[in-house]
């Protein structure tokens, strides 16, 4: 069969082509052409309309050609997941599991010994209750030999429809229950009575005597007793320590009063998730979490309060902050008991050990019982705190830390003149204390000598580079571990220094010599602690603030004092 062409029958062209004089196809706008053709469109009476084309108006959306890129691309290829860990991380450190089994052997002995000391009392009721525990106990068998628990209503509401057929089947049903029921209270009562009689007359042994006393009389007790008077007290009050759920902790963060989170949980429930799962961790339990799309886990810090009180414990108790991932996800630790009853690990370089001061020490403790180490080459420190906040006890363990270093030089002033740190007097090159006008000039003096030291420092340091022993122009381990080099780590601490800069006399050019020595001692190892308890702008020149990397507050009175030491 052969084709025979044909001209072309523009009724069923494509839409958007025609066909030029050389009978090519070329392309056209489609609104424009439809505006054109509306006037003279042929209608369903027509009789040139064709029936069987529609004309297409509305836009058809087809499915789109590429995937979406959540579905197509994973947020974290294979080479970048992050697998759970073998060993659980409150498994990692003997410190962790120490702290684990001090809480739970703590809380055990608290329990045993809260009901060991009310045991008699225990005792006494259980003897009063075991009374009526037996009648009531004859008195529920007899009630279930009977049969008539849910039967006696059946048959009531059949009696009460003049049913007779299903009463009487009701009360076949009871009566076949009840006969082997019956028999099985034959059956205890006999086996009772032996028992009774062999307790009362045979020749049993002591033990075997009290430990039936004590299966049974409990039994009997918590059958005799009403149901608002348990028979033991309540060890507290409300539950000691809540276990840490996400149930728990999505209610928190829902109370926090972030929109984000509202917002987000209110379109999705699951838009707080848990990449991992809620573990142990120290004296306590952390829930990592993700936060909703756009919210930051700094806003939950922030809300510190909020989250302990829709938690119900106290604040703490409660610690959250960001994890490590991104600015999204939520470290949230909560402790078995709050920070302030915890108690404090010792030191561990109280009893021994040795200190490099180019490395980092422990000095402190997170309030997961975690070591937190700080650094004092290439630093200088800045402790301020209101009086008795313990501003002091953190400077001097600073310098103890020091003095474990056989290369360290300490010169001290303590300018509250208590004695503080007199214990370091017989290893310092330098030791001052007081706050009279004799102490605070000595004090001065010597700021006025850090800074001819660091003069001296400084050429040396320029002499070892020349060598090539300082690639960086900075004091190094094994120069301060030469002898002779005279580049040994000086750890200069001034406790209450708000003395020396409020004195008439010494206390501004010692505030400018002090923040020349802050600038320049850093990398000659000159190493300030200076301790203050009126951080304001007069007791504590600004430039000091700003120029010191390690600053540490204790409790202070405003804003203003703790943005003084901290910055803002």
């Amino acid at each position: 069969m052969t084709h025979t062409p044909h001209e072309p029958d523009r009724d069923f062209e494509r839409p958007g082509r025609e066909l030029d004089e050389n009978g090519e196809a070329e392309v056209v706008p489609l609104d424009s052409r439809r505006r054109a053709r509306q006037a003279d469109e042929p209608t369903p009476d027509d009789e040139d309309f064709d029936h069987e084309s529609i004309d297409v108006t509305d836009r058809v959306i087809g499915p789109p050609v590429d995937p979406p890129d959540e579905d197509a691309v994973p947020l974290t290829t294979p080479t970048t997941q992050r697998r759970a860990p073998i060993i659980p991380p409150w498994l990692r450190t003997w410190q962790s599991i120490r702290a684990m089994i001090a809480w739970q052997t703590r809380d055990t002995a608290y329990v045993l010994g809260y009901h060991g000391a009310r045991s008699p009392k225990y005792l006494a009721k259980m003897l009063w209750y075991a009374v009526p525990g037996v009648f009531k106990s004859i008195g529920r068998l007899l009630h279930w030999a009977t049969a008539e628990e849910g039967n006696w209503a059946l048959r009531q509401y059949a009696a009460d429809r003049n049913d007779p057929e299903t009463w009487l089947k009701l009360d076949r049903q009871r009566q076949r229950q009840s006969r082997w029921r019956w028999s099985v209270v034959l059956a205890l009562s006999i086996v009772a009575l032996i028992g009774l009689l062999a307790f009362l007359v045979a020749d049993l042994p002591g033990w075997l005597r009290l430990g039936a006393l004590t299966l049974v009389v409990p039994l009997l007790a918590r059958a005799g007793r009403p149901a608002d008077n348990p028979i033991t007290d309540r060890v507290s009050d409300g539950p000691r320590y809540r276990k840490l759920t996400a149930d728990l902790v999505r209610r928190a963060l829902l109370h926090c009063g972030i929109s984000g989170i509202t917002q987000a949980v209110s379109k999705d429930p699951n838009a707080i998730t848990f990449p991992q799962e809620i573990h142990r961790d120290g004296p306590g339990h952390l829930a990592i979490i993700d936060l909703p799309f756009g919210v930051e886990a700094a806003e939950v810090v922030a809300r510190r309060g909020r989250l302990a009180s829709a938690m119900r414990l106290p604040l703490d108790q409660v610690w959250p902050e960001p994890a490590a991932g991104h600015p999204g996800r939520l470290a949230l630790w909560v402790g078995y008991e709050p920070a302030s009853q915890m108690k404090q690990p010792p030191w561990p370089l109280l009893r021994d050990g040795k200190v490099d001061v180019f490395k980092p020490f422990p000095f402190a403790t997170t309030p997961r019982m975690e070591t937190v180490n700080a650094e004092l080459v290439f630093r200088n420190w800045l402790v301020g705190g209101q009086p008795g906040s313990g501003k002091t006890f953190g400077l001097r363990l600073a310098v103890l830390a020091a003095a474990l270093d056989p290369r360290a030089e300490l010169r001290i002033y303590e300018l509250k003149g208590v004695g503080d740190f007199k214990v370091l007097e017989p290893v310092c090159t330098e030791y001052g204390n007081g706050f009279d006008d004799e102490t605070i000039a000595r004090c001065a003096a010597m700021f006025a000598w850090l800074y001819k030291e660091c003069e001296r420092r400084s050429k040396r340091i320029a002499h070892y580079h020349a060598l090539g022993k300082t690639p960086e122009n900075k004091v190094t381990p094994e120069l301060a571990s030469l002898k002779g080099s005279g580049l040994h780590p000086l750890i200069v601490a001034v406790d209450e220094i708000q003395e020396l800069f409020l004195h008439p006399q010494y206390g501004k050019e010692a505030g400018e010599i002090c923040e020349k020595v802050i600038k320049l001692g850093r990398a000659l190892g000159v190493i300030l602690l200076l301790g203050t308890q009126i951080p304001d702008k007069d007791s504590l020149p600004t430039g000091i603030t700003r120029n010191v990397n390690t600053r540490y507050c204790m409790s202070v009175a405003d804003q203003t004092a703790n943005d003084m030491i901290l910055g803002t």
